[in-house]
């Protein structure tokens, strides 16, 4: 981790990616305040830290993992001191923008709201935040705790400073984070995979190949 990479980081809900995330956060030495309304959100998140500590082969254990894993039920104790945060929410654009006007009064105008949509703008999440230059969208691909990718990209009103930021601290990570000149809905991987699909869909439909020769095309090129 470098000097510029948070201690405290707030996941805010602990579904199949925020508990990735949080595994992922919490291995790089983090203390990670996790969100989430479900009780069996540790249990999640402590069935993926044992499979980051097989993957990553480090002298850590689960146990050291959850050691820095806190479940809070309010997002004030939560973000409390915390430097960055990590929403993982359902891909509701109400329910996105509520979290972010209630986290702008716990967290000071510095602290970076990294959003992991896969089909919403950021400008769209920004639209009356009394600070929308430090939304960014970090968005994983699923389970973030083995796909490396990041996709960054900010809204109309993100500062530079925070998308320079959030590559930084991607990459102290281990990640591959990639930075979007502009933002578009589906970001950039998901819609090569999906041109790519649709290819293969008409290849099939027309008669030019087999759905077992499309899977071998795509999985064993060499």
């Amino acid at each position: 981790m470098s000097e510029s990479s948070p201690r405290v980081v707030t996941v805010l809900g602990a579904g199949t990616v925020g508990a990735s995330l949080a595994s992922v956060y919490a291995a790089a030495g983090c203390t990670v305040r996790i969100v989430d309304s479900d009780d069996r959100c540790l249990r999640r998140v402590e069935t993926l830290a044992a499979r980051v500590v097989r993957i990553t082969a480090s002298n850590q254990t689960p146990s050291d993992l959850m050691a820095r894993m806190e479940r809070h039920r309010e997002l004030e104790s939560a973000c409390r001191n915390t430097e960055f945060v990590s929403e993982s929410l359902p891909e509701n654009l109400d329910l996105k923008r509520a979290s972010l006007e209630q986290l702008e009064e716990y967290v000071g105008p510095r602290v970076i709201i990294a959003t992991s949509t896969s089909s919403l703008l950021v400008s769209d999440l920004q639209r009356g935040l009394r600070h929308p230059e430090r939304v960014v969208a970090a968005h994983p691909f699923n389970p973030p705790h083995l796909v490396p990718l990041i996709e960054v990209a900010g809204g109309k009103d993100t500062a530079d400073w925070a998308l320079n930021w959030t590559m930084r601290f991607y990459r102290a990570l281990g990640r591959v984070p990639i930075r979007l000149k502009r933002e578009a809905i589906g970001h950039l991987a998901n819609r090569l995979t999906a041109a790519l699909y649709r290819e293969a869909v008409d290849l099939v439909a027309s008669g030019v190949a087999s759905v077992a020769d499309v899977d071998a095309a795509v999985m064993a090129p060499d």
